[in-house]
C-alpha cells in the first residue's frame, strides 16, 4: 500500500508539474509578482497532493512574521522547498546556481528573485549574497536561506555556513530559525513517502550578535 499511494503521488506530482509549464513560460514576460502569486498556488496543490494521496499532514507551530523576515531553515527533505512559498508568501530563496541551469523552471527562477550561488566563487559569492538579499528585501520580499547547505538526515545537524550571518548583518534583521521533522516521512532522494503529520516550527528570532552566537542558537533550534 505505501508502495502504490507513493507511485501513485509521484504520477500525480509530476502530471501536476508538467500542466504548469505552458502558464509558466508566458509568466515570465510579466513581473515577477505574478510569478510568486502562480508558486503558491501550485504549492497548494502539492500540499493537497501530499495530503489526499500519501497521509502527510502539515502542522504550523509558533509564529509566521506579518512583516518582511530573514529565515533560517533546517533542510532534510524536498518537502519544505515545495511548501515553504505557501506557508509564506512572497519568499526569495539563497540557492545553488545549477537550479537555474534546469529547462523553463530555472528562468522561472531566475526571473521570481531567487539568489543562485556557487560556493566555490569565495569571496564574490559573499558579494553577491550581499548585494542581492539588500536588494530583494528592499523590494519587498521576505528572504530564506537552507543554512546547513545541503539535507540532512533526522537527528542530525550540519555545519551552520556563513551565509545567514552575512544575510543579518548586510540587511541589520534578526533572524527566525524554521525546524521541522520533514525527514521521517519523505526522506533524501527516496521514492517512498510515508505518511504522518509533519512540522514546520517558526522559533523565537535570533536578535543580530556575535556570528558564533547566532551559529550556536540556531543549532539548538534545529536539534
Amino acid at each position: 500500500m505505501i508502495f502504490l499511494r507513493s507511485l501513485l503521488f509521484n504520477i500525480l506530482f509530476y502530471t501536476w508539474t508538467i500542466l504548469f509549464f505552458p502558464e509558466l513560460i508566458i509568466l515570465l514576460v510579466f513581473p515577477k509578482k505574478y510569478l510568486h502569486q502562480y508558486a503558491r498556488f501550485w504549492s497548494r496543490g502539492v500540499i493537497f497532493l501530499m495530503k489526499r494521496v500519501i497521509g502527510i499532514q502539515i502542522q504550523i507551530k509558533g509564529q509566521i512574521p506579518q512583516k518582511k523576515a530573514l529565515f533560517a531553515i533546517q533542510h532534510q527533505s524536498a518537502l519544505e522547498t515545495l511548501v515553504f512559498h505557501f506557508f509564506v508568501p512572497n519568499t526569495v530563496f539563497v540557492l545553488k546556481r545549477e537550479l537555474f541551469w534546469l529547462p523553463v523552471f530555472g528562468l522561472a527562477l531566475m526571473k521570481m528573485g531567487h539568489i543562485g550561488i556557487n560556493r566555490k566563487m569565495g569571496k564574490n559569492a559573499i558579494l553577491k549574497i550581499r548585494r542581492l538579499s539588500k536588494k530583494r528585501f528592499e523590494e519587498g520580499y521576505n528572504l530564506a536561506i537552507f543554512p546547513e547547505g545541503t539535507r540532512m538526515p533526522v537527528g542530525k545537524v550540519g555545519h551552520i555556513g556563513s551565509g545567514v550571518a552575512i544575510m543579518s548583518e548586510t540587511l541589520m534583521q534578526p533572524v527566525i530559525p524554521v525546524s521541522l521533522n520533514t525527514g521521517e516521512f519523505w526522506k533524501r532522494n527516496a521514492f517512498i513517502k510515508t505518511s504522518g503529520k509533519t512540522t514546520l516550527s517558526f522559533e523565537k528570532e535570533i536578535p543580530i550578535s556575535s556570528r558564533a552566537n547566532l551559529f550556536d542558537q540556531i543549532k539548538k533550534s534545529f536539534e
